[in-house]
């Protein structure tokens, strides 16, 4: 059996390749759009909070997009929404947080223990 290379999606019979949108600070979608990607949100510091729901809402509604990346420090800005709306959305887009160029926010829970610990009943990964 063959593999296949690129990453599909199959709906009502149609083979479409879903695209990865990126939702961050200028150097975080200038390096990602130097790759390619064609679904950049740039977020400067001064943009209301509204304006950022907004851009993730699209998104979501957007049946090409396959994942969105956004940075820790955007997701921060609207964490109690943007949890709900991670919840509320279907299967895609599967949202991914990386930190931007300055690193990890401090004290920050990470999803992937939690879904682990909420999966397996415990952790299996030590804190530092």
């Amino acid at each position: 059996m063959p593999k296949n290379p690129n990453p599909q999606s199959v709906k009502k019979g149609k083979t479409t390749e879903k695209q990865i949108a990126v939702i961050g600070d200028e150097d975080t979608v200038i390096g990602f759009g130097l790759t390619g990607i064609k679904y950049l949100s740039l977020i400067p510091d001064d943009l209301e909070d509204h304006e950022i729901k907004e851009a993730i809402t699209n998104y979501i509604l957007n049946q090409e997009i396959g994942f969105v990346i956004i940075t820790q420090k955007i997701a921060e800005r609207v964490r109690e929404d943007f949890e709900k709306i991670k919840v509320e959305k279907a299967l895609y887009p599967i949202f991914i947080e990386l930190p931007d160029k300055t690193g990890e926010l401090p004290e920050r829970i990470d999803p992937i223990k939690v879904l682990i610990r909420r999966a397996i009943g415990m952790e299996i990964v030590k804190s530092k």
